[in-house]
């Protein structure tokens, strides 16, 4: 059992990559078989997590007003059970290390070779992800597109953050830098611009966090706070028309989001106290008349998400499960910045490494996905564990 979880360590990247939605599956094996390996060590104290179970109560009571009940409720089910496993494997994670051993080699290795299959797929115009589909999917002879890489560079953003806090805690600054700037250069390349944007920004994060006061989680979350808020006012006020037009170098990638913005935040407004009800985004139906026609485009307002974290909260939960939901960022701020009391420059880096972690999925979460799909809710809970894993090792060689 003990190999078998270091082994899935070692695949879920790798694998991911080529099929992202396999990180639904791959994931939750490696969270069940971690919770069998501290089986006798498991006790559940929701004391510390009322935010959190408020939040949560604040979902499943909404199902009743969605728009499917029955979906919703499911949704809010397998959303609750993954938290629920991830809570536990991170509050227990001393017990965790004791029977699994976060070795540097596995997680150096599997982000090695989740760069050079991303290269490979690259050059090869997707040889072993058409080999794949064909393979495994029954989706032989279709044509490949960088895009269909997306969820795995999105993983690759965050599980970099991971080996890079792995590298700090040995003390190898230089290979960490590399490792950073080759994974940018990767991003750069691939179709995932919020990947490579929350990248970016999580590198300067990094410096910042680092070696100033915004390490301070109090400066963090009111930034965060504000931010969003900020954002979440413009996108109400948001005429993308004119924007489209004013900022003629957007991708019309970019340009269909300020649409899908703009419809979100009008749909939120009819709700605006309690939303539409949990996934409520996948339910509301958009009938023909109501498509966007930009330039000799026929855009969809709302294509099953709003492609925002923010803008979805807002649309099921409304302004009360914005609160919530921010609130329960900035709670995360504050309780990684906790782990690292001490004045340790190794363990400083680690924890940058963490808040930079942390803006690579806020900034993703912004742009793209959907913020119950089970593969990214999967993968970003996943690198937390790991992260806290890291953190708690850290502790150990103290």
């Amino acid at each position: 059992m003990k190999q078998f979880t270091l082994n899935l360590i070692f695949i879920i990247p790798i694998l991911g990559l080529i099929a992202g939605l396999s990180l639904g599956i791959t994931i939750p094996l490696f969270m069940m078989v971690s919770l069998y390996l501290i089986k006798d060590s498991i006790h559940i104290s929701f004391s510390t997590f009322k935010l959190e179970l408020i939040f949560f109560l604040l979902l499943a009571l909404s199902c009743f007003w969605s728009i499917n009940p029955v979906v919703s409720f499911i949704s809010c089910l397998k959303v609750f059970s993954l938290t629920t496993v991830t809570y536990i494997l991170i509050t227990k994670n001393k017990y965790l290390l004791n029977k699994i051993s976060l070795q540097g080699k596995i997680l150096n290795t599997s982000i090695l070779g989740t760069i050079i299959l991303f290269y490979i797929e690259f050059v090869s115009d997707g040889a072993i992800s058409l080999w794949f589909r064909g393979s495994f999917q029954n989706k032989a002879g279709q044509q490949f597109y960088l895009h269909y890489l997306d969820r795995g560079c999105a993983l690759l953003a965050l599980f970099a953050w991971v080996v890079i806090a792995q590298l700090l805690q040995n003390k190898k600054l230089l290979i960490a830098f590399f490792l950073y700037v080759i994974t940018t250069i990767t991003l750069g390349i691939s179709d995932s611009l919020a990947a490579f944007l929350g990248f970016i920004t999580a590198g300067i994060v990094f410096i910042l966090t680092k070696y100033s006061f915004f390490k301070n989680p109090k400066i963090l979350s009111l930034i965060l706070g504000i931010s969003s808020i900020v954002f979440v006012f413009m996108a109400i006020k948001l005429d993308p028309y004119q924007l489209s037009k004013n900022v003629k170098s957007l991708p019309i990638s970019a340009k269909h989001r300020l649409f899908i913005w703009d419809f979100t935040a009008t749909k939120a407004m009819e709700k605006p106290i309690l939303g539409w009800g949990h996934g409520a985004s996948r339910q509301i139906e958009v009938p023909d008349s109501g498509m966007i026609k930009y330039q000799e485009y026929s855009l969809h307002p709302l294509p099953t998400h709003p492609h925002n974290n923010l803008m979805q909260i807002l649309l099921e939960n409304g302004a009360i499960g914005l609160i919530l939901y921010i609130s329960l960022a900035c709670k995360y701020l504050f309780k990684w910045h906790n782990l690292f009391a001490k004045n340790d420059p190794h363990k400083s880096n680690i924890q940058a490494a963490g808040y930079a972690c942390f803006v690579t999925f806020f900034i993703i979460s912004m742009i793209s996905f959907n913020m119950w799909q089970s593969w990214w809710m999967c993968s970003f809970l996943w690198v937390a564990i790991l992260l806290t894993l890291i953190q708690r090792q850290s502790t150990f060689k103290e």
